[in-house]
């Protein structure tokens, strides 16, 4: 006991005019628990126990001092409340001058492979291993007692989401939500969830629910598919402005002077899209190389683009296939398909025949995601199969190939902004005969008194995209 007095006051005595940390910090998780390390600026996990106060240096020079003795010096020097594990013991010696309190605190804790615990107002040091067994005992303990605790049963309603995508939220084997003794249900009728578990979970699931049951928003996809003359594609990309400066992402195949994401100020018409041969200064190339799909982006407004086409369709240079117009939630894939089933014979294992059915159609997909800043990302898939040549089949029947192009890009568009996708093309080719009734079947002769004519027309087809952000019913009005 003398011994302890003495240590106490030469610590004492070396610390003079260093001055005493401000009272401990409020109370904390008893659960916490701090392994010191060598690393630097490591002692801001304690450093709160001054309350914010400046950390005052401190010097110790001891030999052979008790393990124990060191750490009450560092109490009463803190003014903070330590209790020490009987386990505790040993000796060390220790020379620090002017070091914070906090450093030397870990140090002391690290050479004696000691940690701490916060209970409390209060900091706990024992060893390394018991701290962690402690814990374990406690959490095993805690869910002895959640065993124990009755199950309550809830029913959320839910106003938007859908009940089984929540279901398997809270179910997912990755990261559930339930105890180990939870359950949910969903019930398809009234859109709701049923939940079992013990009330602390029961009461941060709903929560959870409550900030994921909200209305998404919506984007509405107006389409136009037209059909317009070869000779007539300039003029219509001249209408409607396809030479000005515009945002295109995504890559393109043969897009010589295009970057991804770059934005452009001085393109002219011939080099903004993604085709090589361009000399026929067509929007989307020509029938001679016609490439792939691509797009071109403009500033128009919907309805200037109504207006525009009507025009070009009373003078017969286009016609409007279809004007489709679809909605679909924020990064929910669309589909716009028009085309036809063709059908073929096929033979079966037997040598009967059957009929099967290929499709050959133009087919967009559409997914829009909406940025942060209201503009609309569209991810744009188009397919064009058509039909090819009929080929017999040595085994009897005939098969139908389809001529596949396809194309993927993305862009980014504003609200309301059109993105223009061509390179479609279509070939309509015509044989008229014309000969004298009669004459004009005379075998070789017959030749004489009729006239053959062959025409073909040369048609693509344009695209015009225009998404429509959808965040309240009157935005759904006026975009109609």
């Amino acid at each position: 006991m003398n011994r302890t007095i003495r240590v106490i006051v030469i610590g004492l005595a070396l610390c003079i005019g260093i001055g005493y940390a401000a009272s401990p910090s409020p109370a904390f998780e008893p659960t916490s628990i701090r392994v010191p390390t060598m690393e630097q600026n490591n002692n801001a996990p304690i450093a709160h126990y001054a309350a914010g106060k400046k950390i005052e240096p401190i010097s110790l020079n001891f030999t052979n001092i008790k393990v124990r003795e060191l750490l009450q010096l560092i109490a009463q020097f803190t003014k903070l409340n330590f209790v020490i594990d009987d386990n505790v013991n040993g000796d060390m010696s220790i020379h620090l001058v002017n070091v914070p309190w906090t450093e030397a605190l870990d140090v002391i804790l690290k050479s004696q492979n000691l940690g701490e615990r916060r209970v409390g107002n209060v900091v706990y040091i024992a060893s390394i291993d018991d701290l962690l067994k402690q814990q374990i005992d406690e959490m095993q303990a805690h869910q002895k007692i959640s065993d124990l605790v009755p199950l309550v049963d809830r029913i959320i309603h839910l106003n938007y989401a859908d009940g089984a995508d929540i279901q398997n939220i809270l179910s997912s084997k990755n990261f559930s939500l339930l105890s180990s003794r939870g359950s949910t249900n969903v019930d398809t009728r009234t859109n709701s969830v049923w939940v079992r578990d013990t009330p602390t979970h029961v009461d941060t699931i709903e929560k959870l629910v409550h900030q994921l049951d909200h209305p998404v928003k919506q984007v509405l996809i107006e389409a136009r598919i037209v059909s317009i003359r070869r000779r007539f594609e300039r003029q219509l990309g001249v209408r409607f402005g396809l030479t000005k400066p515009s945002h295109i992402t995504g890559t393109l195949t043969g897009a010589n002077q295009m970057a991804n994401g770059t934005d452009y100020s001085d393109l002219s018409l011939e080099n903004r899209l993604n085709f090589d041969d361009r000399a026929s200064g067509a929007i989307f190339g020509s029938t001679t190389a016609p490439g792939s799909i691509g797009l071109a982006v403009s500033q128009i407004g919907s309805n200037f683009i109504d207006l525009e086409l009507s025009a070009l369709e009373e003078q017969n240079d286009l016609d409007v296939i279809s004007s489709p117009r679809l909605i679909t939630s924020n990064q929910q894939k669309a589909y716009i398909q028009t085309g036809e089933e063709i059908p073929y014979q096929s033979a079966t294992s037997s040598g009967a025949t059957a009929v099967e059915f290929k499709d050959a159609v133009l087919k967009l997909e559409v997914t829009p995601q909406i940025t942060p800043d209201n503009r609309v990302m569209l991810s744009l898939k188009v397919s064009n199969n058509r039909k090819g040549t009929t080929i017999a089949l040595s085994g009897g029947g005939s098969a139908v190939p389809i001529i596949i192009e396809e194309e993927e890009s993305r862009v980014l568009l504003n609200n309301h902004q059109t993105v223009v996708l061509g390179g479609v093309y279509r070939r309509e080719k015509g044989n008229v005969v014309r000969r004298i009734p009669f004459l004009g079947q005379i075998p070789l002769l017959g030749n004489l008194f009729k006239n053959t004519v062959t025409s073909s027309d040369d048609n693509e087809l344009l695209i015009f995209l225009t998404p429509h952000i959808i965040q309240r019913p009157s935005d759904l009005s006026s975009a109609y």
